[in-house]
């Protein structure tokens, strides 16, 4: 596996155990009347005590595809690209 970036072989590999508070797991923003957005701002997340849910709702978070059981997170040692591989408990 090389990075699509900078086609490095070196990456640092975190296992994030679940999507619930992943940074790349965005948060529902309710702005007027059902209408509005998802969003990442961690701050205005904890401000607002806002659940991340875009994974649960949408089956994806920032990154792409989500299953909500976590993901491998490959960050490239080179130029810092990042990339995952959602994990699943179903077979």
């Amino acid at each position: 596996m090389k990075c699509k970036k900078c086609n490095c072989p070196f990456f640092k590999i975190d296992i994030i155990p679940c999507c619930d508070e992943c940074r790349e797991n965005a948060a529902w923003v309710d702005v007027i009347h059902g209408t509005g957005s998802y969003t990442l701002n961690k701050t205005y997340i904890e401000y607002r005590e806002l659940k991340r849910n875009h994974v649960e709702e949408n089956g994806e978070c920032e990154m792409g595809a989500a299953y909500g059981d976590g993901c491998y997170m490959f960050t490239c040692a080179n130029c810092g690209a990042r990339s995952h591989l959602p994990m699943s408990d179903s077979c």
